[in-house]
């Protein structure tokens, strides 16, 4: 089996994000497939239910549509996120509203492990809980959650994004504020990540 993890971050670079979820999809011991969502073009659901209600998946045509068939067939999804406004993304949030179409064929999902990693300026409650309110109409449980409290850089007006090494929120810091940093200099969380992935074996 194949384990799917599905990046939102940073655009330009590999940020923490994309570097936590390929973190664990390298450890997990079995074949894996990254997606990185911000690099395509999609939607939120747009409710045409009467459409996806006899197919049993999303009719829409756009770059999310090769991944239905590759996320129910997949052991196990990991989703990764950067956390704005003390949110999951919008391309995770537009990403699981469109499972809408499994909805009328429920086993795709069924007992599905799903694996939530993100990262954010500060430590942030109720992440699982957010994506859990899409997936409990499916019976997919979050096995496990890790996120980063990155910090922010003080580099505003830099303009070296694609070169950034941080892939962080390049805003100024503020008082008090810790300096950004990477996911891979933060020993504990890497083993958060390496324990989340233990599980699924």
């Amino acid at each position: 089996m194949t384990v799917i993890g599905l990046s939102a971050g940073a655009a330009g670079r590999t940020g923490n994000v994309d570097r936590m979820v390929q973190w664990v999809l390298e450890r997990w011991g079995e074949p894996s497939q990254f997606v990185k969502l911000t690099d395509l073009s999609y939607s939120g659901c747009r409710g045409c239910a009467e459409l996806c209600r006899g197919a049993g998946i999303c009719p829409l045509k756009d770059d999310l549509e090769p991944l239905w068939e590759r996320i129910e067939a997949a052991s196990a999804v990991v989703i990764g996120s950067p956390v704005r406004f003390d949110r999951l993304a919008t391309q995770v949030v537009a990403l699981v509203e469109r499972f809408f179409g499994f909805r009328h064929r429920p086993s795709a999902l069924v007992g599905k492990p799903f694996l939530l990693v993100t990262s954010g300026a500060r430590p942030t409650r109720g992440l699982d809980t957010q994506l859990y309110e899409y997936l409990k109409y499916y019976d997919a449980p979050i096995r496990a959650v890790v996120h980063f409290a990155s910090g922010q850089p003080p580099c505003s007006g830099c303009r070296e994004h694609p070169l950034c090494r941080l892939g962080a929120d390049p805003r100024p810091a503020g008082s008090g504020t810790p300096k950004s940093g990477r996911v891979d200099d933060d020993p504990l969380v890497l083993a958060r990540l390496r324990a989340a992935a233990e599980k699924f074996k």
